[in-house]
């Protein structure tokens, strides 16, 4: 607490002031010689009780009583002092509103009796205010949420015609204005989430969907709405009479506030201004740590609000979800809005030709190119592109029996329908569309790999048999010249070159077995018709011809005998 004490006499005001701080410790005391100069410095330093003396020089103490009630800007309680007993001056000091009336010298159990009735008054008097404040407090909140209720009505047009006339006649909404809805959009996620990954016929998808939406909520949502709530309306405020509204139905994750502004003048001249207050409203979400963006959408301009009012709400709200394209930046005023019917200038089945082709770079640029001509510099209605983008996708994957690439599609229809920017619809349609390239060329290669398996197979199998590219290149209906060109690109060599292979090894098996076939008969066993031929070439493939071969033969096994 803070005191003062009003004395002529040096000693006694110490000594009335060590009497305080002995008591009190922590207290502030001041004191004056005189009561003019109390009421001077009492002005100044508002103490909350004062022990003035009776009789002093100047001003005494009942004068000094009398001037503080008229002319201090608030009522300190004042305990008088006096060495005399005397009635008729206890008397006239509480007449005159003095809080109690002490002796000196004063006595320390009385002065501390006095102050715990201070005390005690001082407590129950802040409680009261707290009391009062808080009974306030809820009754203009109450009546701002009945308000906001009738306006969210009005706006909607769900207020009866008698509750529409009984808001209207309130005054609340008059005049040339517009109306203004905002939207925290939560932060989108910057693609590095976490891979999804889809199997089907054998199929891994490494498609990085973008992350979900991020919003954290906040230690108290009512707190930070308010500072939010209070941010907008004080915006607004600098262009005229703003009455904003949280609008109900909303959940935090991307909450919504409706303001309707009377700008009093025309609404042009204010637009380049009311552009700059909105987009210095982002400084508030940084400053309550959040990372998305606050957008607003502003409908057309009323003459009359009072009458305006539901179809400027309804323009604003028509407008909100241009916002998704990124160069309306984050306001959008309805009267810039010139809507167009999207239509999209590219097909699946172009689009399966390059990637067919290997050409995934050409696939992703064409259908970017298509996707941004459709959305027609921000003016196609959002919805209708997701949509025809989604279509586009769902008929390149089922453009082609086999492909496996429905799970990865139906990710990316998911993640395009529920996206909040234009460049991330842009984002998701490349990472697909590079998972289907890679996941078709997979699929050609496991294809080929596959083929020529079978070929080497039928080769080993058949080898005694007049083979040919030709023949083979038709059992697996394949064109002669790109069979020839697939079977050197997996192999390392021509088809004739594997099939001599095949060939020479079976004739060196026949050869050491000891089975005593003449060289004309291994070489039909081999698929040979001419012995000479046969010779010749046994002999460029092994070194030697085929007689020195199985003698040479001959003598690895008997010398292998011996050594047993």
């Amino acid at each position: 607490m803070k005191f003062m004490i009003v004395d002529d006499e040096p000693r006694h005001r110490r000594g009335m002031a060590g009497m305080l701080l002995a008591s009190r410790p922590g207290c502030e005391v001041f004191t004056a010689g005189d009561g003019a100069k109390a009421l001077e410095m009492a002005g100044i330093d508002r103490p909350e009780v004062i022990f003035t003396d009776i009789r002093m020089p100047q001003m005494d103490g009942l004068t000094f009583l009398r001037r503080a009630n008229e002319a201090l800007p608030y009522r300190p309680r004042i305990v008088m002092l006096s060495a005399y007993n005397l009635f008729e001056y206890a008397q006239e000091a509480l007449r005159q509103g003095a809080f109690d009336y002490l002796l000196k010298p004063v006595d320390v159990d009385k002065l501390e009796e006095v102050l715990e009735r201070l005390e005690h008054i001082y407590r129950e008097e802040r409680e009261a205010r707290a009391r009062t404040i808080a009974l306030e407090q809820q009754m203009t909140a109450a009546s701002l949420a009945h308000q906001g209720r009738l306006m969210q009505q009005w706006l909607s047009g769900s207020l009866s015609l008698e509750e529409e006339q009984s808001w209207l006649s309130a005054g609340i909404v008059d005049g040339l204005g517009v109306v203004i809805v905002s939207e925290l959009e939560p932060a989108s996620g910057d693609g590095s989430g976490s891979t999804t990954e889809h199997s089907d016929r054998g199929m891994s998808s490494g498609f990085h969907a973008p992350s979900p939406d991020t919003y954290t909520e906040p230690r108290s949502t009512s707190l930070t709405t308010n500072r939010l709530h209070r941010a907008l309306e004080r915006a607004c405020s600098a262009f005229g009479k703003a009455l904003t509204i949280a609008w109900d139905g909303v959940d935090w994750t991307r909450p919504r506030w409706v303001t309707i502004l009377q700008t009093g003048t025309s609404f042009g001249e204010k637009r380049e201004d009311i552009h700059r207050g909105l987009m210095s409203l982002q400084a508030e979400l940084t400053a309550v740590g959040y990372s998305g963006r606050w957008v607003h959408a502003i409908g057309e301009e009323c003459v009359d609000l009072a009458e305006g009012g539901p179809q400027s709400y309804r323009t604003a709200l028509a407008a909100l979800p241009y916002l998704f394209y990124d160069q309306h930046g984050a306001i959008l005023f309805h009267g810039g809005l010139l809507p167009v019917q999207p239509a999209l200038m590219c097909s699946a089945a172009e689009l399966l030709d390059l990637l067919n082709a290997g050409d995934t770079e050409g696939a992703k640029e064409l259908c970017r190119t298509a996707v941004t001509a459709m959305s027609a510099d921000g003016m196609a209605e959002p919805q209708s592109v997701k949509d025809q983008t989604c279509l586009l996708l769902l008929k390149l994957a089922d453009s082609k029996s086999g492909w496996g690439m429905n799970p990865l599609t139906e990710e990316a229809v998911r993640q395009i329908r529920t996206c909040r920017r234009f460049a991330e619809l842009l984002e998701i349609l490349d990472s697909v569309l590079e998972q289907m390239g890679v996941t078709l060329k997979e699929q050609k290669k496991s294809k080929r790999e596959l083929v020529i398996d079978s070929c080497l197979e039928l080769m080993r199998e058949r080898y005694m048999e007049d083979l040919s590219l030709e023949s083979v290149a038709e059992s697996f209906r394949f064109n002669p010249s790109y069979f020839s060109t697939l079977f050197k690109e997996a192999t390392g060599r021509s088809f004739s070159d594997v099939l001599i292979e095949i060939r020479m090894r079976k004739a060196e098996e026949l050869l050491r077995d000891g089975s005593g076939l003449k060289v004309y008969e291994i070489a039909e066993r081999c698929g040979f018709r001419d012995t000479k031929y046969f010779s010749r070439s046994f002999k460029k493939h092994v070194g030697v011809t085929p007689e020195a071969y199985r003698h040479w033969a001959g003598q690895q096994k008997s010398g292998e005998g011996r050594s047993r």
